[in-house]
């Protein structure tokens, strides 16, 4: 209908609500549709804005700060005059064709006469906060008989100066015959006269002091009688002290009643109230706040709901009513037809009218029990209304865990039951409910083994309470969808917790201390039953870290919130979450994300994947250079980007931007040339020192590790030099093959056939099989002195300069610096061919050349190099 579309005062989520000063709905704001260009001008202000909707013109000039009505367009529908100056209803700037006109927020005192009178086509008018005073100079009897297809009126707070002096509801209102929607100050004692009975079509009515000024007092049995058609009334919050019996009777249509926020009336009313409800046609009953905030608990009466069993009602509100005590036997009185019960902010606990919920109200789905014994700040002058209702004495007492049925108003038999316990076994709810609301409770126990009777529970709030440890399992909850624990302070979760036929979907539990368990959960076991969820909310949990597998089975997720933890890395397995569409890791303490990670969430890029790293700083350094490259790579897929953060180094802290990531490649770039230049050149010079350092002690190394080898293998330890009855040889002769024949004709007749020495040749006395190096180290080892027969050959052979060198190191490592070195100039060699460390030694040492030719000098020879092999000496000839 037309009038949906133009309507401003909107229910609230629950249905109580029917009135108000809500903000306007524009057709371009409620709307959405813009179906043409936008005008050049529609209106001689220029302030104005012109919009063509789907609907027709639009011409807003809402706070503009206008004193006068502008000469709007003909072809103009629609016109925004709210929050101006305006201070008369004048002119003939309005065009006939409008059917939207807001003049609200305005300071108008008066209307001229005509000033409606060609207004045809109006549908909607708001006349609200404005000095329209209900008087009959203002509303003159023929002001809106022009309005002949107006369906909302609004005319209200136009009474703020209202003290309890005469007023009446406006009788020109009486010849909108097509009202539907009726909005006004409620400052009329008496009530509707007889000629508001011509409002044939009037549905709604909205008298409510939350949206304008109300002061009604007393209601008597005539009041409405004159707008018998109604079926929405709105009376709340008008001081109302009283409502005689037979009030609503005459509304046979009234489906909607909202008396709310009348604390002086309290459950005394409701006697009067409900025995008018089943002449009603009565869907909706908003009973909440009859009594005052503060004072003792009341109880419902039995006879306060008596007839409403006799209506069809569907939803009733009781909230804060500090209700704490039923009479057994007052819910039996509600309808069956009841599907929704709110009882938010009262003071009740478990009782007998739990047990009575099961028989009586078959057909229940939603139960809203939250803020139950919740207490509330205390505000100077205020009072308990002197309105305590004392139960009956004739009431019968049942027991029930240890206290009776009518349970005190400050008291809660689970309140100061112990952490261990687990009192609740059993839950019995009607099977038709589908909501359960019962958070902000401050239940405080364990949640145990629970079973609940067969139900149709699909959504479960029991968040803002103390429920401080999940063990569970819970079972027979095979509807549930919808679960919220968030706010609990719990510590611990089960992995058996929720049972295996679960099909949450969504899990709150947000709020909670759940970070020392989840730390140690290594292979996701607490979540493994919960393999349907869509939505997982773990913030504020003091995560520190989270395995890898924490969530492995996790395949359906699309939502993970992990914000506002302490997390310093992120490593939870996403590759198996192909349905993940948003993570949230906003205030935590991360510096970066794993590369693996990173890779499985390029990978989610199909299905839009968000996420967000909003108050994480990241470190602005070299080393985290590729994930911040990642991150301005993939700035669409990041929520509140502009938002992030980046410190560097000296901890200077500024926005992640590009240039700052421009600004820090080009740092890292230098630095890392500077370290690669630096880093060669030390590997370089390290390489060149321990290359030189082998090279200079090479003999040295090699000497040690046959030495070390020998030992290793068991022959003799080192002997000193003075020790000669302990070598195996007295030389070993070091020789060139080339010049073998000298040695075996020459030096072995003369040194051991005719000395009796014990030489030690390699191509006699080695052992086979042994390396070479391994007998020559041996054989040096093993003899006396080495005799070196130096030829041109010998300077060319490896093995001769390796046993020359071997036996310079057995001088220095194992005989004591003793020289065991006999040089023979078997040839004359030029200095210059000689090796450096052979120089040294002629240099520092004897040595003796071979006379060749020589007879006497012969004998002389072999009788000296003798010598030298046998005695001890530090010289060699």
């Amino acid at each position: 209908m037309y009038l949906f579309l133009l309507l401003t005062t909107i229910l609230r989520t629950d249905g109580r609500t029917i009135g108000g000063d809500a903000d306007i709905i524009t057709p371009y704001g409620s709307f959405g549709v813009e179906s043409g260009q936008t005008p050049n001008h529609c209106t001689d202000q220029n302030l104005c804005l012109c919009h063509l909707s789907m609907y027709g013109l639009v011409a807003d000039c809402s706070h503009r700060k206008l004193k006068y009505i502008p000469k709007f367009d003909a072809n103009v529908s629609f016109i925004y005059l709210q929050g101006n100056q305006i201070r008369n209803l004048s002119g003939q700037g309005i065009p006939y064709r409008v059917k939207y006109l807001d003049m609200s927020r305005n300071e108008m005192d008066s209307i001229a006469g005509p000033f409606f009178h060609n207004f045809n086509q109006l549908r909607y008018l708001d006349l609200s906060q404005n000095n329209l005073q209900y008087n009959s100079l203002i509303y003159s009897g023929d002001i809106f008989q022009g309005l002949k297809n107006l369906t909302h009126l609004n005319l209200k707070q136009n009474n703020r100066i209202f003290i309890l002096r005469s007023l009446y509801f406006p009788t020109s209102i009486s010849t909108l015959t097509r009202l539907e929607e009726l909005l006004l100050d409620g400052v009329d004692l008496v009530g509707f006269e007889e000629s508001f009975s011509q409002l044939k079509q009037l549905k709604l009515l909205d008298l409510s002091g939350n949206s304008g000024v109300c002061h009604l007092r007393a209601i008597n049995s005539d009041f409405f009688k004159n707008v018998s058609v109604l079926e929405k009334l709105d009376i709340s919050n008008c001081n109302i002290h009283e409502i005689h019996l037979g009030t609503f009777r005459s509304l046979k249509n009234l489906n909607f009643l909202n008396i709310s926020q009348n604390e002086c009336l309290t459950f005394r009313v409701l006697e009067n109230v409900t025995s008018d409800m089943p002449y009603t046609a009565i869907r909706h009953l908003d009973i909440s706040r009859l009594h005052c905030t503060f004072g003792p608990g009341t109880v419902l009466h039995r006879r306060d709901i008596f007839d409403i069993i006799n209506t069809n009602l569907t939803h009733i509100y009781i909230d804060s009513n500090r209700l704490s005590m039923l009479e057994i036997g007052t819910v039996k009185q509600l309808p069956k037809t009841l599907i929704y019960i709110s009882v938010i902010d009262n003071k009740l606990s478990f009782g007998l009218y739990d047990v009575e919920m099961l028989s009586s109200l078959p057909n229940i789905e939603v139960i809203h029990a939250e803020y139950q014994g919740v207490p509330h700040n205390f505000q100077t002058g205020s009072s308990d209304c002197n309105d305590w209702r004392a139960p009956p004495a004739s009431y019968d007492v049942i027991s029930f865990g240890g206290s009776s049925e009518l349970l005190s108003c400050n008291r809660n038999p689970l309140s100061n039951i112990h952490h261990s316990s687990r009192i609740i076994t059993l839950i019995q709810l009607p099977y038709s409910v589908r909501e359960l609301f019962y958070s902000h409770n401050s239940m405080n126990f364990e949640l145990g083994n629970i079973h609940f009777r067969d139900n149709n529970l699909t959504y479960v709030d029991l968040s803002n309470n103390l429920f401080h440890s999940w063990k569970g399992p819970l079972s027979n909850l095979p509807h549930v969808k919808y679960v919220d624990l968030s706010n609990n302070f719990c510590t611990y979760m089960s992995k058996d917790f929720v049972m295996k036929e679960n099909i949450v979907e969504t899990l709150l539990l947000g709020n909670n201390l759940l970070g020392l368990v989840l730390n140690t959960d290594f292979n996701g076991e607490i979540f493994q039953n919960l393999k349907l969820l869509k939505t997982l909310d773990l913030s504020t949990n003091h995560i520190l870290t989270l395995h890898t597998a924490v969530l492995r089975n996790q395949y359906n997720l699309e939502f993970l919130n992990l914000s506002n933890n302490a997390l310093v890395e992120f490593g939870v397995d996403l590759k198996h979450m192909e349905n993940l569409k948003y993570l949230d890791l906003t205030f935590n303490y991360l510096k970066t994300v794993r590369r693996e990670q990173r890779d499985q969430i390029d990978q989610l890029r199909h299905n839009n994947i968000t996420l967000n790293l909003k108050g994480n700083v990241m470190s602005c350094i070299c080393e985290e250079l590729e994930f911040l490259e990642w991150v301005a790579k993939n700035e669409k897929i990041f929520q509140d980007y502009h938002w992030y953060k980046c410190v560097f180094r000296n901890g200077s802290e500024v926005s992640f931007t590009d240039r700052t990531l421009i600004e820090l490649g080009k740092s890292c770039d230098s630095y890392i040339g500077i370290i690669a230049v630096f880093s060669s050149l030390i590997l370089f010079s390290l390489s060149l020192i321990v290359t030189g350092l082998i090279y200079r002690y090479r003999w040295k190394l090699r000497y040690l590790y046959y030495m070390a080898k020998t030992r290793y293998k068991g022959y003799r330890p080192v002997v000193h030099a003075e020790e000669e009855d302990d070598y195996q040889y007295d030389a070993f002769i070091s020789y060139s093959s080339d010049d073998f024949q000298f040695v075996r004709n020459e030096l072995l007749r003369n040194l051991e056939g005719n000395k009796g020495l014990r030489l030690c040749l390699h191509q006699r006395d080695f052992v086979p099989g042994n390396e070479i190096a391994q007998n020559i180290t041996n054989a040096i080892h093993q003899s006396r002195k080495t005799v070196i027969i130096l030829s041109k050959n010998y300077l060319n052979s490896y093995w001769c300069m390796f046993e020359f060198n071997m036996a310079r190191m057995e001088c220095i490592y194992s005989r004591g610096g003793h020289s065991i070195l006999v040089l023979v100039f078997y040839e004359d060699i030029p200095a210059r061919e000689l090796p450096l460390p052979l120089l040294d030694l002629i240099e520092s040492d004897s040595y003796i050349e071979y006379p060749t030719g020589d007879v006497h000098g012969t004998i002389v020879f072999w009788d000296k190099l003798a010598s030298s092999i046998s005695e001890n000496t530090t010289t060699t000839v």
